[in-house]
């Protein structure tokens, strides 16, 4: 039975990783993305520079994905944290 719980573990782990790949594709397709690991935090730091044409701003995104967040992938999603600095732009919250 225990054998049976770790792969069980592995299958929704390895299908989280699977999904936050693809969204990270996506995400380096149309924004300059840069990804790397923190020994420190034991988490994947990613940093993207956005350009909103439409409120004619730029901001620089980050946030960081701990192993508790992807152990609860998708259901965490909300609970990610994110900085967000504004380059240039008003009335961008």
């Amino acid at each position: 039975m225990a054998a049976y719980r770790i792969v069980q573990q592995l299958n929704i782990a390895w299908g989280a990783i699977q999904e936050l790949d693809q969204e990270f594709k996506l995400m380096a397709l149309r924004f300059p993305t840069k990804f790397a690991w923190d020994d420190d935090a034991q988490a994947v730091k990613s940093h993207a520079s956005i350009v909103l044409p439409a409120f004619r701003a730029k901001v620089n995104l980050g946030f960081s994905l701990t192993l508790e967040t992807i152990r609860t992938w998708p259901a965490n999603a909300a609970n990610i944290p994110v900085e967000v600095d504004v380059v240039y732009g008003q009335n961008v919250e």
